[in-house]
């Protein structure tokens, strides 16, 4: 069985992890960068992990300590607590790794490491980080790699003095020490490269980024088996093809999703058929869903959303800098060839569903209800709405992101209060629907936007959704 045969056996992304290795193995640096809730933590402590390493490296695994570093572990964001932190880390790992933990390593770890938590000047930090990435270095023939996770906000925060620092460690050991970090971003969108000692660190990084995008097919469908299987959520295999199907390979997509499902998957009075038909509808309007969506479209640039509106909205769009960042971040996908030329399309159906939301939040009309979803904000007829409280600005938000169709009390309840409908539920849910109408509402009396559907449930309708 060869190399990538044995690491596919043993985790998700194997290509990712075998490329980093790759990295690992010839020393260098590198830049892990992939939107929110997309696996970087995951992938880069699978690297971590005794059993990759030695499934990759074979008989050469003990020269290669690749060492986890969560940087949201930090006792206080400040170059100490970085150094403090590292060395920490270093110190868990002998503990892992016996057979590395010399007496004399041990002994000089253990007092780099307490002169940084103690230290008798402000010099003595960085002397004894340095004295004690010196000592694990010259121990033994590791080839270390600091996998520094999280590394957007002490990159943005602290001096530059502290990545001068990481610089000159790497250049004094080169063949034995080297960084990967992981980011929401490209460096140098989080910090400019013309501070003192940030220009250093990304020549270590230059040409030298791994972008983490959604996972494949067949790893979406084993990541949702295992979240469905460890959380005993009883849903059937056709159920994890619909998830797949809907939310693509989004990790945080997937596990929000197989939790609804599951919800879904439980509903009373519908055949498994039509509650699977109806699984579609319930993760748009779910609300953990369209949170991982938001903080996704948060992530982008101005430029990369406007451009996403367009192909959404157009079905075509012109091939941009834009649109390149999209794809480098995998939340646009290469579709099927249409008249001989390949498209562009979102990466998942609740994707696209959720960039025509946001057009619809912000474009402009006199007339109607329009809903900013990011910040809750309501006008109506192009004037601001009273304030709305939380469970009704909740049934505004569910109804707005299916304007113009109807909503079933279920889903509504679901969205709203958290929990199954119950027939009891009705009287709280007239009563909110109520309130709600009186603040958007020129007639409560005789609603026009917020509309009753016999049997059914409630719908949000605009003039233009109605023509």
């Amino acid at each position: 069985m060869d190399t990538a045969a044995r690491l596919a056996r043993l985790t998700l992304r194997a290509h990712d992890v075998a490329a980093l290795y790759d990295r690992i193995e010839r020393g260098e640096c590198c830049s892990v960068v992939g939107v929110s809730n997309i696996g970087k933590s995951a992938l880069l402590r699978s690297l971590a992990r005794c059993d990759l390493v030695a499934a990759r490296f074979g008989e050469a695994a003990a020269r290669y300590a690749p060492i986890y570093v969560d940087l949201n572990r930090m006792l206080y964001p400040s170059e100490q607590g970085l150094y403090e932190l590292v060395l920490r880390c270093f110190r868990e790992w002998l503990v892992d790794h016996p057979e590395a933990a010399t007496p004399e390593l041990s002994r000089l770890l253990d007092k780099a490491y307490a002169d940084v938590v103690q230290p008798n000047s402000a010099f003595a930090v960085p002397l004894a980080f340095n004295r004690g990435v010196t000592a694990v270095a010259e121990a033994a023939e590791h080839r270390v790699c600091l996998l520094l996770d999280e590394f957007d906000d002490p990159l943005a925060r602290l001096e530059g003095r502290v990545f001068l620092n990481l610089r000159a460690l790497r250049d004094q050991f080169s063949d034995r020490l080297s960084y990967i970090t992981a980011t929401d971003r490209r460096l140098v969108l989080i910090r400019a490269g013309d501070d003192v000692g940030v220009e250093e660190l990304y020549e270590l990084f230059a040409a030298r980024e791994h972008h983490v995008r959604p996972l494949e097919h067949g790893d979406a469908l084993r990541f949702v088996r295992q979240i469905a299987q460890g959380a005993n959520l009883g849903l059937p295999e056709d159920w994890l093809q619909q998830i797949v199907a809907q939310v693509g390979g989004h990790p945080g997509l997937l596990e929000a999703a197989a939790y609804r499902a599951a919800r879904v998957s439980a509903e009373p009075g519908r055949d498994v058929a039509a509650r699977l038909a109806a699984l579609p509808e319930a993760l748009t309007a779910d609300e953990t869903v369209r949170g991982e969506c938001l903080k996704l479209w948060e992530d982008l640039a101005l430029g990369e959303r406007q451009a996403l509106d367009e192909l959404v909205r157009t079905g075509t769009a012109q091939l941009s800098g834009a649109l390149q960042s999209l794809m480098r971040k995998g939340l646009l996908a290469v579709a099927p060839p249409t008249d001989g030329a390949p498209g562009l399309v979102p990466f998942a159906p609740i994707w696209s569903h959720h960039v025509a939301w946001q057009h619809e939040a912000r474009r402009p009309s006199s007339m109607g209800v329009r809903m900013d979803v990011q910040t809750n904000e309501v006008w109506v007829d192009g004037t601001p709405a009273p304030y709305l409280t939380p469970l009704e600005s909740r049934l505004l938000m569910m109804l707005y992101g299916h304007l113009g169709r109807p909503c079933t009390k279920e889903a509504i309840v679901e969205a709203v209060y958290g929990r199954e409908y119950i027939p009891e539920d009705d009287p709280a849910l007239q009563r909110l629907v109520r309130r709600l109408r009186e603040k958007i509402e020129p007639d409560a009396a005789n609603p026009t936007y917020l509309l009753s559907v016999r049997g059914f449930g409630y719908k949000l309708v605009n003039p233009e959704s109605q023509s």
